[in-house]
């Protein structure tokens, strides 16, 4: 494996040099001209406040390159000619999987280190009061929840059999558990204030190491909430164990089934069932029936991408019919029980 990381590797090295400098020109400019330090008045009172945190920045380059680079790595999954090629190899196919996640990892860190340390010079030789004991601490943790987005995301991609699926089942996985808690709380007149579910957003990890560790270096104190907590332990669960299966379904896929309708059940087998039931009884519930109408024929939409025809084979009918009823019944017990 390692020759082929090596050659991966020097077939990035450009890439990883060219989103170096970008990182590292932004971090330039939209730091150059900023105090880090600002005058507040309270009551007749001048009172010096840390100011300009460059964390929020960091974290901004974390999501933004640890998203696009899986759909640019793995896409060879969903193509005929590079797929048959590499599996032709005399390599095991796990190691070109974990191989191209390393790459995607690489691709991430790199830059953001760089981006990291420049942060952290033109901070030091300018006027500041920060905390700057934290910029540590937050940066290791900013790596381990990149890593833990890339290897999901690298397992939901690969779970597609074409790019734009993959990519649809991005999108559909980064709102899935977000959705999932909004109907328990709707649906079971739950306090919302406990398990937030704004804080299991795929990208919630870190955003809240960004928001909690920017008061610490602005000298705030800092408070995670248990909702937050929860987050920060369960993604890296889901993250664990969809690393397992990465490695486990990647190496027994077959090239043929590349192009071909995206029947797995880590797919659209799994979230459309998810969104139908939860936002259409969530919707009915709550006496919007016309969006209940909408949410239904988003449900066939998504059939119908996933198929990509118009009419339904008979499993996928059997199960949208199926979807809107038990969504119906749902959302009318909704109404009766708990409201």
């Amino acid at each position: 494996m390692k020759k082929v990381l090596k050659y991966y590797f020097k077939k990035r090295f450009f890439v990883v040099g060219v989103i170096s400098f970008i990182f590292l020109l932004i971090t330039f400019i939209s730091l150059y001209n900023d105090k880090f330090t600002i005058e507040r008045y309270y009551e007749f009172k001048t009172s010096i406040e840390a100011y300009n945190s460059p964390f929020g920045m960091l974290a901004l380059f974390a999501t933004i390159i640890g998203t696009i680079v899986v759909p640019l790595e793995f896409s060879f999954k969903m193509n005929k000619i590079k797929i048959d090629q590499l599996y032709s190899l005399p390599i095991k196919r796990e190691k070109i999987f974990i191989s191209k996640l390393i790459i995607c990892i690489v691709e991430t860190v790199i830059p953001l280190t760089l981006s990291f340390i420049l942060s952290f010079l033109m901070v030091v030789f300018k006027e500041n009061i920060f905390d700057l004991k934290y910029f540590i601490p937050y940066y290791f943790l900013l790596v381990f929840y990149s890593v833990v987005l890339i290897t999901t995301f690298a397992f939901i991609y690969t779970r597609a059999n074409r790019n734009g699926d993959g990519i649809v089942n991005m999108i559909a996985y980064a709102f899935l558990l977000l959705v999932i808690i909004e109907f328990t709380n709707e649906y079971f007149n739950l306090n919302k204030h406990l398990i937030e579910s704004t804080d299991f957003l795929i990208y919630s990890p870190i955003s809240i190491i960004n928001d909690e560790f920017d008061k610490l270096l602005c000298n705030i104190d800092s408070n995670f909430k248990t909702s937050e907590i929860i987050s920060l332990i369960l993604f890296p669960i889901i993250g664990g164990a969809f690393f397992y299966l990465f490695v486990k379904l990647n190496k027994e896929d077959k090239s043929e089934d590349c192009l071909e309708v995206s029947n797995s059940l880590f797919s659209y087998s799994l979230f459309l069932p998810i969104y139908g039931i939860c936002l259409g009884s969530l919707v009915l519930e709550l006496d919007s029936f016309s969006l209940y109408i909408f949410v239904i024929i988003s449900l066939y939409i998504g059939y119908v991408i996933k198929n990509r025809n118009f009419r339904l084979n008979n499993n996928d009918f059997k199960w949208y019919i199926s979807l809107v009823i038990i969504s119906f019944i749902l959302g009318v017990l909704g109404q009766n029980i708990f409201y």
